[in-house]
């Protein structure tokens, strides 16, 4: 039996580190090309929708939300159902793209195997890499993670690992931004439904909610390299596709941009550690914040302290100690951003924390 060749291990020296200013993005801001992302949130809330615009506008080269976009082709694994997707489409179509020349955009209207080694990777990146597009693809979206986890158990550590090599492998092989669209779990705070190593592994994490009135909002709850926090409102708009059998009306939806609502304030669902936490930062702030420095990612007049002094901050406070479930000092504290992130009570960039 061959042993595979690995690829040899290449070390750069400090001074040879420098800034690259150019960065490839398919959104700017939001999607980072080559990379992964999780859309999640609950049955309803637009997930589908939202990341059927965002490809569509990557395929087309389209703003999106007054973002910057690098047209790039589209691979969409309809993993639900065809009828779903086409009537999704045809709904774009008739709304923003009516008698738009070629769109280098292919569905696949299949369930894969995602999760196995000898599932269907190898099948997906051979489709990928022979597709004869107007323009190279750069995005395949797995719509939804569940469709193509090959029967496995979402909240095994083996298995979502395993699930997560192959959608690695998949974007080593064809270049490609690869975007799951995935369900929320029980405990929401918790990001993505099962094992914890899907939101370590992707790079942008974005959560959907739904209000009361129809209105859905998309918050960037994980941006390895950029800003946590950011928020896109949208609505989801019917557009009438014709008649069914019996004559009545077969309609589909689509993304149309809104305006948020004007800020309100926050009330928070906390247990007592984090409400500590809180009030240790805002202690902080009063006494060491600072002017944020200038920033495209930080509001104008934000008071900022080091992330680093707050969690020096909470340890003297014996805020860390009080977390029995975390091993160590740097769990906990861990444990405690991440929640208040998720809550939108705290933002961070750059090695900064401030209240928005």
């Amino acid at each position: 039996m061959s042993v595979p060749m690995k690829r040899p291990l290449i070390a750069t020296p400090w001074d040879d580190v420098v800034f690259e200013p150019h960065a490839d993005y398919l959104v700017k801001g939001l999607l980072t090309a080559s990379t992964m992302s999780c859309v999640y949130g609950e049955p309803g809330c637009g997930k589908s929708f939202l990341a059927l615009d965002i490809a569509a506008r990557i395929a087309l080269g389209w703003e999106w939300h007054q973002c910057r976009v690098r047209r790039a082709g589209v691979v969409y694994i309809a993993g639900e159902g065809s009828r779903g997707i086409t009537n999704r489409i045809e709904a774009f179509k008739r709304r923003f793209a009516a008698n738009i020349g070629d769109v280098p955009f292919e569905v696949v209207s299949s369930t894969l195997d995602l999760r196995r080694e000898n599932g269907d990777r190898q099948q997906l990146v051979e489709l990928v890499n022979s597709l004869k597009l107007s323009e190279r693809p750069g995005l395949i979206v797995v719509d939804t993670l569940s469709r193509a986890f090959g029967g496995g158990d979402e909240n095994s550590s083996a298995d979502m690992t395993g699930f997560v090599a192959n959608c690695d492998w998949v974007r080593d092989r064809t270049g490609c931004h690869v975007m799951l669209v995935h369900h929320s779990g029980k405990d929401k705070s918790k990001g993505g439904r099962g094992h914890s190593s899907l939101l370590g592994a992707v790079d942008t994490e974005l959560e959907i909610t739904r209000a009361d009135d129809g209105l859905r909002t998309l918050r960037v709850t994980k941006q390895r390299d950029g800003v946590d926090g950011q928020t896109f409102a949208f609505r989801l708009e019917p557009v009438e596709l014709g008649t069914d059998q019996d004559g009545d009306p077969v309609t589909s939806c689509v993304v149309v941009p809104a305006d948020a609502p004007p800020p309100q304030a926050k009330r928070y669902s906390l247990n007592p550690r984090h409400r500590l936490a809180l009030e240790n930062l805002d202690d902080l702030l009063a006494r060491e914040g600072k002017p944020a420095p200038a920033s495209s990612h930080i509001p104008n007049g934000a008071v900022v302290v080091p992330i680093d002094r707050w969690r020096d901050h909470l340890r003297a406070a014996g805020v860390l100690d009080a977390d029995r479930k975390a091993s160590t000092v740097r769990e906990a504290f861990r444990r405690i951003k991440e929640r208040l992130l998720a809550i939108g009570a705290i933002a961070i960039f750059d090695g900064l924390v401030w209240k928005p």
